[in-house]
């Protein structure tokens, strides 16, 4: 089961915000995208962990780096930093205060008076 649903440009621009590194001992750094499967997998399926295939690993065991990953903000990290390559794309900024304040103003291009 070596098919992925994260692609390897997904992958290269997620796992700088991943909690450890290959190199670390423990579930905290071992294969980060295979965790990041299957937590993908879990939330594509709608399954409980229990149902977890055995490809991912014990699902007990991926189930407490995820609620790990939870606590340490890693998901918010994640999310955030794709908002923030979506806006530069797509409004040519990345600072998420920029947007907020004259959101009309960006995208049409034009000042709007106070």
């Amino acid at each position: 089961m070596e098919r992925f649903v994260l692609t390897d440009a997904q992958w290269a621009k997620m796992e700088p915000h991943c909690l450890g590194k290959p190199t670390d001992p423990g579930r905290s750094g071992s294969d980060n995208r295979r965790f990041l499967e299957a937590v993908l997998w879990v939330v594509r399926t709608g399954s409980p962990w229990r149902d977890l295939p055995a490809f991912f690993g014990n699902w007990n065991t991926v189930f407490k780096r995820y609620r790990d990953w939870v606590k340490a903000d890693v998901f918010i990290r994640l999310f955030e930093a794709e908002q923030a390559l979506l806006r530069k794309r797509c409004f040519g900024y990345s600072s998420p205060f920029l947007g907020q304040t004259y959101p009309a103003a960006i995208v049409v291009g034009v000042p709007r008076a106070v």
